[in-house]
């Protein structure tokens, strides 16, 4: 079964989905730490993605990922949710985006996630409250014409 599944989409791809799932939920968990009311929030509970035969189940219901791109950080954060809509609008139920490791760490040893263009976070959740699917691909190297990425 996995290898039909491996054939059809990649290996790499069902690796990546596998992946991405948890670390989408923990980041979106994250995200929701500066959130002032804290007795009002609940932790998100974890989503399962499961490949059966030649298709894939989140939380045992088919779906189909439908995915564009879109590199939050070469978007001006208050245009996401416009571009995220216009996604959206084409038919498509994800959004997959690099991570600019380099552009989170200017220096090493020091991260920036929550500041400007660097606020994944709410990238996340402008996705989420749009019913979007993220796909992230964190680096160390992006290979997205960005250099150090």
């Amino acid at each position: 079964m996995l290898q039909s599944i491996f054939r059809r989409y990649g290996k790499t791809n069902v690796y990546v989905l596998a992946f991405v799932v948890p670390l989408l939920v923990y980041f979106l968990w994250l995200g929701q730490k500066s959130v002032p009311d804290v007795s009002q929030r609940t932790r998100p509970r974890m989503q399962s993605l499961t490949a059966t035969g030649r298709h894939f189940r989140l939380d045992d219901l088919p779906i189909r990922i439908l995915s564009g791109a879109m590199h939050y950080f070469r978007v001006v954060p208050d245009y996401w949710r416009d571009r995220l809509r216009k996604l959206k609008a084409m038919g498509l139920n994800t959004v997959e985006t690099y991570i600019a490791w380099n552009l989170h760490e200017p220096v090493p040893g020091r991260f920036d996630f929550s500041t400007g263009m660097r606020d994944l976070a709410r990238f996340i959740r402008t996705a989420q409250s749009l019913d979007l699917h993220v796909i992230i691909r964190p680096g160390p190297y992006i290979c997205a014409e960005w250099d150090n990425g």
